[in-house]
Parts: structure tokens; sequence; C-alpha cells
């Protein structure tokens, strides 16, 4: 188990590569909290991709990429 620290904040990112904590935020932090405890959560994702709308093209394919691997179904 990996722990990481942001800002004053410590996540688990058990699940997550290196990339993936390289492209976060403080204001990250609720949504990635959220999608730990209810990965399987579309809502959650969904949520999550609102929130980055003005991001770049990378960091929103990140996080497509990263729901696509965790919900049922594929």
């Amino acid at each position: 188990e990996a722990i990481s620290s942001l800002g004053n904040f410590d996540i688990n990112f058990w699940a997550y590569s290196p990339a993936v904590i390289a492209f976060q935020e403080e204001d990250d932090l609720p949504y990635e909290e959220e999608i730990i405890r209810n990965p399987y959560s579309v809502k959650c994702w969904m949520r999550y991709i609102e929130f980055k709308q003005n991001a770049s093209k990378s960091v929103l394919n990140m996080i497509y990429e990263r729901a696509l691997k965790e919900l049922p179904g594929r």
C-alpha cells in the first residue's frame, strides 16, 4: 500500500500510478477520495470529469482511462 503526500493531505493511492499522482491538485482531493470510496460509481467519475472540464485534454483523457479501467463491464 503506497501513501503519497499532496500538500497537507495524505491520500491512499494503492491503485494509481505515479503519473496519475503528478497530475493531481489539492482541489482534486475530494473527487479522488470519493472515487477511492466508490470506484464503481459512474456518478462519482462524472462529477470528477465535470469538475475538470477546463483541464487539458491529457488530464481529461487520463481520468476517462482510469474510469474505464475501474468501472465494471469492460
